[in-house]
């Protein structure tokens, strides 16, 4: 069996090949289309296959958006559970061969970024190329080479030559300098881009959650109609455990905060105790504050928005807080997963900060 899926990728390109016995094909993935072909199409393939599934070959043929969109938040996911034995793919390393020392025409941008989750999922990128500059190309003359892949799929690569490697690496650089970057080198602004395209990077150990719960707003909210919010602590004996869920609307922070450190006290508590927290106006950082967050013992957070339009929510600042002030372990719950909140879904920072994360579509139900 040897068949080649072309999935509905706009006005790119995304390939999902299976070759081998039907009963348990081998698989290549070329290209992930635009970001929308991941989260349209895509990322609902993988997650088909269940647990421990396998590519042989990931290939990123170049680095216009309308190949390499889609790959994109396909690694920022984390790969939980799928294996990609190797990569194919030319970044400036392999443009510019002495930086392998140093470790659309927007295209470059986004070479950048997908190097840097290549560098920090560990994934082996062009093994298979032997040249010096360990880019994926084939010889200037003579016979072309023949890769075999598990399972007996064989690939000639016909293109490029290092003449066409050379031809875009003045683009390259001139693209990648014009947002402010150097080529091959991570930076703060490089996160900063990539955080806009819904990936997270983590570079050379910066972990951007001290930062983001350290932000300090301009102003708290102070609108009328969030000040009226009603906010209650729903209680329920269930065979004799107390069971209780803060539900704080869309209060005010300094008010929420004065109302729960008079309820912790009148209940001999130093933390009020609670099961589940549905954060106040739907995880925003004018109202989720870091003393707030300090004042509950909680360990499931709830978020009740999808991706909140103009306003954003929930702030990436707001969930920084919970994650470094609540108790532990933490749950966060999402009802609606978004481009705004799958920046959370990261296994580095779920192990490191000691939590969980779940989506609903729409509809997420806690048992408490």
């Amino acid at each position: 069996m040897f068949r080649v899926t072309m999935l509905p990728a706009g006005v790119g390109d995304s390939l999902w090949i299976e070759y081998g016995p039907e009963a348990a094909p081998r698989r290549m993935l070329i290209d992930g289309g635009t970001s929308p072909t991941y989260r349209r199409h895509l990322e609902q393939r993988l997650r088909a296959l269940g647990p421990k599934a396998r590519f042989e070959l990931l290939v990123i043929t170049h680095v216009d958006t309308d190949h390499i969109g889609g790959v994109l938040p396909m690694l920022a996911a984390g790969l939980r559970g799928i294996e990609f034995r190797e990569v194919w793919f030319n970044a400036w390393r392999h443009l510019e061969p002495a930086t392998l020392e140093a470790g659309d025409i927007l295209g470059p941008i986004d070479g950048e970024i997908l190097t840097q989750q290549l560098v920090q999922l560990g994934l082996p990128w062009n093994r298979s190329f032997r040249t010096s500059d360990r880019a994926a190309r084939t010889a200037l003359r003579g016979r072309l080479g023949t890769r075999v892949l598990p399972g007996d799929l064989r690939l000639t690569l016909v293109a490029p030559t290092r003449t066409e490697l050379d031809i875009l690496k003045p683009k390259w650089k001139e693209v990648v300098e014009g947002a402010g970057l150097v080529p091959g080198v991570p930076s703060r602004t490089l996160s900063d881009k990539a955080r806009q395209k819904g990936v997270v990077l983590d570079l050379l150990g910066d972990d951007p959650i001290r930062d983001w719960a350290d932000y300090d707003p301009r102003d708290l909210d102070e609108t009328e109609a969030n000040g009226s919010s009603i906010a209650m602590l729903a209680e329920y004996d269930d065979d004799g455990v107390s069971k209780r869920c803060l539900l704080a609307g869309d209060a005010h922070g300094p008010v929420l905060l004065d109302g729960v450190r008079r309820l912790a006290a009148q209940l001999g508590e130093e933390r009020l105790r609670v099961d589940a927290f549905k954060l106040p106006h739907h995880g925003s950082v004018r109202n989720v504050t870091r003393d707030l967050v300090k004042a509950v013992d909680a360990r499931r957070y709830l978020f009740s928005t999808d991706s909140g339009g103009r306003h954003g929510h929930p702030h990436k600042e707001a969930v920084a807080r919970v994650l470094l002030d609540a108790a532990k372990p933490t749950s966060l719950k999402f009802n609606y997963r978004t481009g705004i909140n799958e920046l959370w879904d990261n296994p580095r920072w779920i192990d490191k900060y000691d939590y969980d994360v779940e989506y609903g579509d729409g509809t997420l139900t806690v048992v408490l």
